[in-house]
């Protein structure tokens, strides 16, 4: 018998979480010695790597590539698995697919995913008959199919691993940059610029403002150019900000006492695309809205100018920098 499980992608939600749809009884956990084969493993990557991409570009989607970090992560849960005697995305001690790839020397702020199956049956060394197998199982299934054909992924891993006493484990990885939150299915991803991203900022804020009978607020150049230096000043590779830089001292010097007060909002998420985009600016804003603590910050009467950039490391990370303003 064939049993299936996925490891899914994000809700929305910053950080990345998962959801896992559970299809079969656990096995109970014990660790096992027994003699394990993974056949021609580089023959069966190959193929399994092909039928993947033949069903993305059957939904014009981008191909993916194998990569060594999604490749060790695969192998060695479906090694573990067999070698403990356990059925789960998530291992005894609660490593999950993103750890494994983490531990591969995968980023973490990639977006990952993971499908999984088990044949008590399938005893003989893995071939590519097992592998087409395997394919066509995940693909009959709504949520393994999902994960196959799930935009923002770049890389796939495939491990498999069979013995006498255990039957076979397979696992496919999946890694990637992923999409904008709150994109629509389909959207291509548009990069902004600071100036566009305050302005959908603003209407957002503005809107919510004048449910709370606040006065609205307006761009700032000099605070965008701001944003942007707190971005700029960062790590570009990891986005890594630095919390206590002081806004202030970044204006312009002839700027300042045109100022009362400048202070700033930091927000980042993972897996979540390549480009500042729209659907960033509205995903980050409404997060700030959605806190009772920088809604208050947002919705202050002396508060009168916004200034926003958006940041992003190419492979996932995006930072979002929002300075408030309270003009004299």
């Amino acid at each position: 018998m064939l049993e299936f499980m996925i490891r899914g992608f994000p809700n929305g939600r910053c950080p990345v979480q998962v959801v896992v749809c559970t299809l079969v009884l656990f096995a109970a956990i014990a660790p096992t010695c027994v003699a394990a084969s993974t056949g021609d493993l580089e023959t069966l990557r190959t193929r399994a790597l092909e039928l993947v991409n033949q069903a993305r570009r059957e939904q014009g989607l981008q191909p993916l590539e194998l990569g060594p970090n999604v490749n060790q992560a695969a192998l060695s849960h479906a090694r573990d698995m067999l070698r403990r005697d356990y059925y789960s995305h998530s291992s005894p001690e609660g490593e999950t697919v993103q750890d494994r790839y983490i531990e591969a020397g995968g980023s973490k702020w990639r977006l990952t995913a993971e499908n999984i199956a088990r044949c008590a049956g399938c005893t003989s060394t893995p071939d590519t008959e097992a592998v087409e197998r395997l394919h066509r199982g995940w693909m009959n299934s709504p949520e393994h199919r999902q994960n196959i054909l799930h935009r923002g992924l770049t890389q796939f891993g495939f491990g498999v691993v069979s013995s006498h006493e255990q039957g076979q484990y397979a696992v496919q990885t999946f890694a990637g940059p992923g999409t904008p939150r709150g994109a629509k299915a389909g959207e291509q991803e548009v990069a902004t610029s600071p100036g566009e991203q305050t302005k959908f900022a603003l209407s957002q804020i503005n809107g919510t403002r004048a449910a709370e009978d606040r006065s609205p607020l307006e761009s700032s150049t000099a605070l965008i150019d701001v944003a942007r230096s707190v971005i700029g000043g960062s790590d570009s590779e990891n986005l890594e900000i630095d919390r206590d830089v002081n806004p202030y001292q970044l204006l312009p010097t002839g700027q300042r006492r045109s100022w009362q007060s400048v202070s700033f909002l930091m927000a980042t998420c993972g897996g979540c695309g390549t480009k500042p985009t729209r659907a960033d600016v509205h995903y980050f804003t409404q997060q700030w809205l959605d806190s009772s603590q920088y809604r208050k910050r947002l919705l202050r009467s002396t508060l009168t100018h916004i200034g926003l950039a958006l940041g992003s490391n190419g492979d996932g990370k995006k930072v979002a920098v929002l300075i408030l303003g309270d003009r004299r």
